[in-house]
């Protein structure tokens, strides 16, 4: 098993990707812990795929938060 761990320094962004990261699937399970958005994958291609979705939705939440480009 594959155990990724991303540390954010801002509540904000957790508490806007909350309601996006708590899930699970065969393959992959993400959640959050403390300031942390850990992913536990069975291999490298879903741990690549769970890695491509959460900063997909961590980049659109910068631009929302911080650039207001929207």
């Amino acid at each position: 098993m594959i155990k990724i761990t991303i540390t954010l320094d801002n509540d904000g962004y957790l508490r806007a990707v909350e309601p996006d990261i708590d899930e699970e699937n065969k393959r992959t399970k993400v959640y959050i812990s403390g300031n942390n958005i850990i992913i536990e994958a069975l291999d490298v291609n879903a741990a690549r795929a769970a890695i491509s979705t959460i900063a997909r939705v961590l980049n659109v939440t910068r631009k929302i938060m911080e650039v207001n480009v929207w």
